[in-house]
């Protein structure tokens, strides 16, 4: 298990080269000459000596490497996107090996785009709504009591349509999805219609951990507040990928803040950087408590 220090290296390496990538042999360069491409003869001269044992060093050389080189390229095709290079940025996409190419395309798109309107002629639509903290007393506060207003109403607009809780246990050692699961069987909700996904920590975790427990629809509505709904929508594209539907409804943030701005689109690129750049595991559950003490992880029991 790579340790923490490690995975900060290695997301800060990639966002270092991305820098540099951008002027690396094979990645054009607006207005730059081609790299030059080498005369048949030396070609030929260098295949022909010892290509067997040259052959396979190289094969395993380009194993160990091909995952770093399409994170750098992720992280030049954004970076250059935030940059307005949109030159760099498609050389960098085109470079990029499938399925993250496609994937990638469809995430840039998305954040782009107005969030679809809920759509549920798909049979296999289920209804998400992604967790958003805790107080110290385990309560619903009002934004997230918001969001699971919405997903009521939609619910009961559509009987046939599961509804998925996702979020995990906070630092007071409460869980999201089972305090927003309890506020809906309050109100009336079959226990049996809600399925929970409670181990989650941010909202690529809540997409990844959510397919994971869910990988069956290809419809998803998700839920959430006003304010996160594109990152929400762009987080879930990711983790289910370009064959599913994934549209989206507003809930209104306690107070007012409105659809996200400069700062949420910030953290769309940080969410798509973490997607590729962070081990499974870390996006399924979390690092150690780093950033403060008595945070529990999702899979502990609360302390003390």
């Amino acid at each position: 298990m790579p340790s923490a220090i490690a995975i900060r290296h290695r997301v800060a390496a990639a966002s270092l080269l991305a820098g540099l990538v951008v002027t690396a042999p094979g990645i054009p360069v607006a207005g730059a000459a081609p790299s030059p491409v080498p005369p048949p003869e030396v070609a030929s001269s260098a295949g022909a000596a010892g290509s067997a044992d040259i052959g396979a060093r190289s094969s395993e050389a380009a194993a160990a490497t091909s995952e770093v080189t399409a994170d750098v390229l992720t992280t030049a095709a954004l970076v250059t996107d935030i940059t307005g290079d949109t030159a760099t940025r498609d050389a960098a996409l085109n470079r990029l090996p499938e399925p993250r190419r496609t994937e990638l395309l469809q995430a840039l798109e998305v954040m782009d785009s107005p969030v679809p309107a809920p759509d549920f002629t798909d049979p296999s639509t289920h209804i998400v709504v992604p967790g958003n903290a805790l107080p110290a007393d385990g309560t619903v506060h009002p934004t997230l009591a918001n969001r699971l207003a919405v997903a009521e109403e939609l619910a009961a607009r559509h009987p046939a349509a599961p509804v998925v809780l996702t979020g995990g246990r906070t630092e007071h050692g409460h869980v999201e999805a089972e305090a927003m699961r309890d506020w809906l069987v309050a109100r009336g909700m079959p226990e049996d219609r809600i399925i929970v996904e409670d181990r989650s920590w941010s909202t690529v975790s809540n997409a990844r951990n959510t397919h994971a427990l869910v990988p069956e629809p290809t419809s998803l509505v998700v839920v959430t507040s006003e304010s996160h709904l594109r990152r929400a929508v762009v987080d879930f594209t990711l983790a289910y990928g370009p064959a599913v539907t994934v549209t989206g409804a507003a809930a209104p943030d306690e107070p007012p803040v409105g659809p996200g701005g400069d700062g949420d689109r910030t953290a769309l690129y940080q969410d798509v950087l973490m997607w590729y750049l962070l081990p499974d595991h870390v996006l399924a559950d979390g690092l150690p408590p780093l950033f403060g003490p008595g945070i529990a992880r999702p899979f502990q029991a609360p302390a003390g």
